[in-house]
């Protein structure tokens, strides 16, 4: 079977191709708009695909959308109106917003491909998040947590994957936490107060955190609270993300942390300004390390299994999985090379597969190289179209030369 996965229309849209239950490649739209996180229909990415498979729309068995568009509708209906009157002023764009191309995805891929409505599947979000990083790690029994922003209404699941000896599948999410309780939105919460681009630059929190010392961990926990049953609650008088596109975080949350950062400031660390920031960012880093690694521990008590697959934007995190994989008790823990939104385009095509459509389970390759190759020729037509100064070696050479240049330190 031909299975395309498509995501698409909040962040990182991207396109995948499975053949036989194999990728044959995928591409985050990105890479060919070269339009940073680019959220439009990837329909460059959808026709390198096809193209590099010498394949027509007419040739696909099932074409996959990553997220159920319809309930993240609901959600986002539903908490414009719980938030009346105060989302009054952003309750006309978000569902101007939505009532477009992000709620019609079974017309929108009918149209663009010429695919039957019939052949157009959809999963769940976390769905496909947990199908992304689980079928392609090299585990046949796992337990599974993923964790981002927020998918439909879920913003963390947890559960376990199995890949039978008779080639059957099994992906069970067995609990959720609920927007607009996420962890995710806490750290994209404390991106936007430090100045950067949410869903863009939360790695620069996990990397200021470095410079910083966790003294407000204190304040960052009156903003989380654990839960009896392990999970987690937000308190929302701190946040506005909720209620307004505008601002992430609340007056309230000002006065605990102090004024937010200008994006166009410096960030100098010779300042007090500049260590509030840098100690703002380990601190939460720290609350997010240690959630993740409790959660982890009660999710390896709970499964006993050996090995953990994370998936989800916050599995980008790198400082954290390391402590969960020092702490949480499990032996090997495995992220998949793109565990955020593109990466469920991959999701989603192997879900569909190996879930709905009921095919055999296939070894995936262990590496992420699914996109275009670099062409060499084509960089340096580019090059001297820009005026760059080129010079083309054979291989051998090339690697001479680079050898050479970093023997010499430079």
């Amino acid at each position: 079977m031909k299975i395309l996965g498509i995501s698409a229309h909040y962040h990182d849209a991207a396109a995948a191709l499975l053949v036989h239950g194999i990728p044959v490649c995928a591409v985050q739209e990105e890479r060919l708009s070269r339009r940073k996180n680019d959220a439009a229909f990837p329909l460059n990415a959808i026709e390198w695909c096809l193209d590099h498979a010498g394949l027509d729309p007419a040739d696909l068995d099932a074409v996959v959308f990553y997220e159920r568009s319809m309930l993240k509708f609901e959600r986002i209906l539903t908490c414009a109106l719980r938030a009346f009157p105060y989302s009054w002023r952003s309750f006309p764009n978000a569902i101007k917003s939505s009532l477009g191309e992000k709620v019609w995805v079974r017309g929108i891929i009918s149209s663009y491909l010429g695919v039957p409505r019939r052949k157009i599947f959809f999963t769940g979000h976390h769905e496909s998040h947990a199908a992304a990083t689980f079928l392609t790690a090299p585990t046949r029994r796992a337990a599974i947590l993923t964790a981002d922003g927020v998918g439909e209404w879920a913003t963390l699941t947890v559960g376990h994957g199995e890949r039978r000896a008779d080639g059957g599948t099994a992906i069970t999410l067995l609990r959720e936490i609920r927007f607009p309780h996420s962890l995710g939105m806490l750290y994209s919460t404390f991106t936007a107060y430090l100045g950067f681009a949410v869903n863009e630059d939360e790695y620069k929190v996990m990397g200021l955190a470095a410079y910083g010392r966790p003294t407000k961990v204190d304040e960052v926990r009156k903003l989380i609270c654990r839960t009896p049953d392990g999970a987690f609650a937000l308190d929302l008088d701190y946040f506005e993300y909720h209620t307004t596109a505008a601002r992430s975080y609340s007056p309230r949350f000002v006065e605990l942390f102090g004024p937010p950062r200008n994006s166009y400031d410096p960030i100098d660390l010779e300042t007090a300004d500049g260590r509030r920031f840098a100690d703002c960012a380990a601190s939460v880093q720290r609350v997010l390390e240690d959630t993740l690694v409790d959660m982890t521990r009660a999710l390896h008590r709970e499964t006993g299994l050996p090995d953990l697959c994370l998936g989800g934007g916050v599995a980008l995190n790198a400082v954290a999985n390391a402590r969960i994989l020092a702490e949480s008790g499990f032996e090997r823990v495995f992220v998949p090379p793109a565990p955020g939104d593109a990466g469920c385009a991959l999701g989603a095509a192997l879900y569909a597969d190996r879930i709905y459509l009921g095919n055999a389970d296939r070894d995936v390759p262990d590496h992420p190289f699914w996109g275009p190759p670099v062409d060499a020729v084509e960089l340096a037509r580019a090059a001297r179209e820009d005026g760059q100064e080129v010079e083309e070696l054979d291989e051998a050479v090339l690697i001479d030369r680079i050898a050479d240049l970093l023997s010499a330190g430079r």
